[in-house]
């Protein structure tokens, strides 16, 4: 039941989240004049979780939204799980069915195009074509030892950071996509701290990544880096205020950030720890 955003539109950003127990979707709609959330109901569809999402810029100022896959749970005693592989675009509703594995996958815009990576080992890629609402099979990328993936637009490129739950003590390998030569290429590790969970993200030029927890201790990160694109370099900045650390959910508007929700981690008496989600939402401007 993790947090899940998404930007609806160029002027409203949209928080969607699957409740669990309840066959419904939520959408909070930020109003930014009046600086509060509202929510509607939405149809009484079944949960999916953790779906791709990736912004095609198809012209100057022109983006739009690609989303699919993720899996459900039957409604059976095991609760069996089943991927999806639906998708669709926030213009044109429903397109050409994904045709990647049945597994986790993430996506990224980079170009004109949407690129979506399979979260396995010896993963595909592919890429969405909005000239012709085609699928095409990239080549592979140059990865494979990995759990989990974040991955961004990079100032018309991509930029992908690998997360490893099974490796204690390590750091993050960063890969970075260039759309004109279809070709990655891995960039020095990330110099901060091993994590699990991360957020990362981009505005104009500027990238951006940071938060997640430890991955034995689950305590939260609060830092935040910047990304500079043309030196390949990473900085950190000033840290984030909220109170989640992991899965945090963001939205983008022009250009600003909100990020919030995710969750955080307390300390029980026994020395354990327990998870709680946090509901607070911050507007970062670079």
């Amino acid at each position: 039941n993790l947090p899940f955003a998404y930007l609806q539109s160029n002027s409203i950003p949209t928080f969607k989240r699957k409740l669990a127990g309840f066959e419904e979707s939520v959408d909070f709609i930020f109003n930014d004049q009046a600086s509060f959330w509202s929510n509607t109901f939405g149809e009484n569809l079944p949960m999916i979780y953790e779906q791709f999402i990736a912004d095609i810029e198809y012209g100057p100022g022109k983006f739009d939204v690609i989303t699919g896959g993720g899996y459900k749970i039957e409604n059976t005693i095991s609760g069996k799980t089943k991927f999806v592989k639906a998708a669709s675009t926030a213009t044109y509703s429903k397109i050409d069915e994904y045709p990647g594995a049945e597994a986790p996958a993430v996506a990224f815009g980079a170009g004109n195009k949407a690129f979506v990576i399979e979260v396995k080992e010896n993963p595909n890629m592919w890429a969405f074509n909005e000239e012709n609402f085609q699928w095409e099979k990239m080549k592979e990328p140059p990865f494979n030892n990995f759990t989990g993936i974040k991955a961004c637009r990079a100032n018309g490129n991509g930029l992908a950071i690998l997360e490893n739950k099974l490796e204690k003590n390590t750091k993050l390998k960063v890969f970075y996509y260039e759309f004109i030569s279809d070709s990655w290429s891995q960039l020095e590790d990330f110099p901060g701290a091993d994590r699990l969970g991360g957020v990362l993200f981009s505005i104009k030029d500027k990238v951006y990544f940071g938060l997640g927890e430890q991955k034995e201790t689950e305590n939260g990160f609060k830092d935040i880096w910047e990304f500079n694109v043309k030196t390949k370099t990473w900085i950190q900045i000033a840290n984030y205020p909220g109170a989640g650390s992991s899965n945090i959910a963001y939205v983008k508007k022009g250009n600003s950030v909100f990020l919030g929700m995710g969750y955080s981690s307390l300390k029980t008496e026994i020395g354990t720890s327990r998870k709680f989600m946090a509901y607070d939402f911050w507007e970062f401007r670079p």
